[in-house]
């Protein structure tokens, strides 16, 4: 049922590799999730306030949580999770290797 359906947060999606980003689009989309996609920081029309900004580790800075993300969650080179919490704001690094469905579960 329509009604039924839980209405996801907005994501941005900012990740230089195309076939991760693609491929975590497509994945995200399929959910339920409402996304925006770049692949560099300057391509951002507005501030993800209140979204949960999913970013690869060469473009995470303490700076998202202070333009208004509710989350964010890095894709990140190292093998192991870890989550910090920077200005009230928790981020979370998530293995590359890691498949997609370990991206939803942090969201």
């Amino acid at each position: 049922m329509e009604g039924s359906l839980l209405l996801q947060p907005q994501v941005l999606l900012l990740d230089l590799d195309l076939q991760r980003r693609e491929q975590l689009a497509r994945v995200l989309r399929e959910r339920g999730f409402t996304i925006s996609v770049m692949s560099h920081i300057a391509e951002i029309e507005r501030w993800p306030i209140g979204q949960i900004v999913v970013v690869d580790d060469a473009r995470f800075t303490p700076w998202w949580a202070e333009v208004g993300a509710a989350r964010v969650l890095v894709l990140s080179g190292t093998a192991a999770e870890k989550t910090q919490v920077y200005n009230g704001v928790p981020c979370m690094w998530i293995p590359h290797g890691s498949d997609p469905d370990a991206l939803i579960a942090a969201l």
